[in-house]
């Protein structure tokens, strides 16, 4: 089994008991960081993020959500702990994303993340 280490568990901000995850969750709770950060929003790396809140109550065609789904793909896999994301993308009336991501990490562990994204959450 691959080590994946021990992290603060952070998703959207430090938890306030500073309690730790490790294991595949210190990878599942990265690739969230890095769909909740703009691109540009990491010191030092240009290239980290993509602002998936961005696209909350967003004027989106289905083209758009297709390639917002790819975009999603392509930043959980810039995680070199990562070896494949496989997402897909549904607009909800009230503007609500929800995500479902298919992550395989290095040794091979298959984990399903649903994420709901909304202008308020």
């Amino acid at each position: 089994m691959t080590d994946y280490g021990t992290d603060f568990s952070c998703t959207t901000d430090l938890d306030t008991t500073l309690s730790t995850v490790s294991g595949p969750m210190v990878v599942v709770e990265a690739v969230v960081r890095r769909w909740s950060t703009p691109t540009d929003g990491l010191l030092g790396d240009p290239n980290y993020g993509f602002d998936l809140s961005a696209y909350c109550n967003a004027d989106v065609s289905p083209r758009d959500i297709a390639q917002l789904s790819s975009s999603l793909n392509a930043e959980a896999e810039k995680d070199q702990c990562v070896l494949e994301c496989l997402s897909t993308v549904s607009l909800m009336r009230d503007g609500t994303l929800t995500v479902t991501a298919n992550l395989t990490l290095l040794d091979g562990e298959e984990f399903t993340l649903v994420l709901a994204v909304s202008a308020v959450t």
